[in-house]
C-alpha cells in the first residue's frame, strides 16, 4: 500500500533521495579555481557539471541543453560581464 512520498519524521517535507538519474548543473564563474572547486565538490556528490566563464557563455550552453541547476557567479569583472 503506497501512502505517497515518504515524510522526514515530525515534518512535512517529503524525504529527497537520490535518483538514477544524474542531475546537470551548470556552473559560471569567471575565476577558475572556484570553477574546478565546484565541478570536483558537485562531482563528488554525484552530479554531472559543465563549467562556463562568462555570462554570453551562459546563455550560450543554455541554448544547447537543459540543466536542473545554474550556479552563477553573480560578480563578475567588467570585461566578462559587458562586451562593449
Amino acid at each position: 500500500m503506497d501512502n505517497g512520498p515518504r515524510r522526514a519524521p515530525n515534518s512535512d517535507l517529503p524525504i529527497v533521495t537520490k535518483s538514477n538519474r544524474q542531475h546537470r548543473i551548470l556552473v559560471a564563474d569567471d575565476q577558475p579555481d572556484v570553477l574546478e572547486a565546484l565541478r570536483l565538490l558537485l562531482k563528488g556528490e554525484g552530479y554531472q557539471t559543465e563549467a562556463v566563464s562568462s555570462p554570453n557563455a551562459v546563455v550560450a550552453a543554455l541554448e544547447i541543453r537543459e540543466f536542473d541547476c545554474l550556479l552563477m557567479d553573480l560578480n563578475y569583472t567588467r570585461d566578462h560581464a559587458c562586451p562593449n
